[in-house]
């Protein structure tokens, strides 16, 4: 609502942990290392997505949500490479195990004027990530 009332873009990143499922099995801990990971994922996510307003949740098994307000194309490739930097490029260290991590992106912006609304940033974002699975 503010974006709209602001005319202001709003961005969606989906970001997608790849093969999460595996980690039980790659590492002796197993049980529990899959969530462990994540938890350690989502700390990181957090730590970037740090602007007053900006949104970060997960919104199933392996995938997050940041919702961006104020935020262009620009903005969401920088997160993205952000995100590249902090948390694929090294491995996480869980203290009896590192594990390395991939991801698939989901992106849209929406401007209200030209959107119909969250519903439809939703759907842009998913087709980009499914595209790419």
């Amino acid at each position: 609502e503010r974006s709209y009332r602001e005319k202001t873009p709003v961005a969606l990143l989906l970001i997608s942990i790849e093969k999460v499922e595996s980690i039980d099995d790659s590492y002796e801990n197993g049980d529990g290392a899959a969530d462990e990971s994540l938890r350690a994922i989502g700390e990181v996510l957090s730590s970037l997505v740090t602007r007053p307003g900006d949104m970060l949740a997960r919104i199933d098994e392996a995938l997050f949500a940041a919702v961006l307000p104020n935020t262009t194309v620009e903005g969401v490739d920088h997160l993205v490479r952000e995100v590249d930097r902090v948390l694929v490029a090294e491995p996480i260290d869980l203290g009896a195990c590192c594990i390395s991590v991939s991801v698939a992106y989901g992106r849209a912006v929406m401007v209200p004027q030209q959107s119909s609304g969250s519903d439809n940033l939703f759907s842009q974002a998913y087709m980009e990530l499914d595209e790419k699975a």
